[in-house]
């Protein structure tokens, strides 16, 4: 029963787009939804050992891939990069 309620909250953190202040980050998940060839695992070992993660981890993704502990948006404190002008 407990490894129910786990998995169905982290299914609904991953599937909601919201990164929310002391809980796991969506990152890798809305990644994957972007890139339909990355990120297939939960955990990320598989990934890591078949490289499928290697797009991700050169993203600025990555970096926001972790729990925080404060109100400011991930995406205020890691923005992404700016772009270069053609």
């Amino acid at each position: 029963m407990l490894w129910a309620a786990v998995a169905i909250s982290s299914t609904l953190i991953s599937h909601s787009g919201y990164h929310l202040p002391f809980l796991s980050s969506p990152e890798k998940h809305d990644f994957h939804h972007k890139y339909f060839n990355v990120n297939y695992g939960t955990l990320g070992l598989l990934d890591y050992l078949h490289g499928t993660d290697v797009k991700f981890r050169k993203n600025v993704a990555f970096l926001r891939d972790h729990a925080f502990f404060s109100l400011t948006p991930m995406r205020e404190q890691i923005p992404e990069p700016a772009k270069r002008a053609a």
